[in-house]
């Protein structure tokens, strides 16, 4: 009687983790000029994480200029920060990542997957 209970922490996890990358998939998307409610809804629709690999192998990141003053990523071309208007230079460009963010949702999808295979394996092993 407990294993069943037991089944729904992973599953739980998977749930919570699969509303986390869609939350970063819609501010990700939108700092990266793209439609952030659009891939927010393709990131839940979408099944198994499928949703976040297409959109981690369709979305075009691009280099960005981070604000000296305010902190706020803008792009590559700007010439004044969007957010407080104080001028950038092209030494601010950032090399390599485009979002802080992009660590956590690496993990959380790692952890992810390791619920799927926890779940499937767990149905395996404890059901006739």
């Amino acid at each position: 009687m407990l294993i069943p209970f037991l089944m729904l922490i992973p599953m739980g996890f998977l749930l919570a983790s699969s509303i986390l990358f869609a939350i970063w998939v819609y501010k990700d998307a939108e700092a990266n000029g793209e439609n952030g409610v659009l891939w927010l809804l393709i990131t839940l629709l979408i099944p198994n994480l499928l949703g976040l690999a297409l959109y981690l192998l369709l979305v075009k990141r691009e280099k960005q200029l981070r604000c000296p003053n305010c902190h706020h990523n803008n792009k590559e071309t700007a010439s004044y920060c969007e957010f407080c208007g104080q001028e950038l230079s092209p030494d601010l460009l950032k090399q390599g990542e485009t979002n802080p963010l992009w660590k956590y949702a690496l993990g959380l999808l790692i952890a992810g997957i390791i619920s799927i295979f926890v779940i499937v394996f767990g149905n395996m092993v404890y059901l006739p």
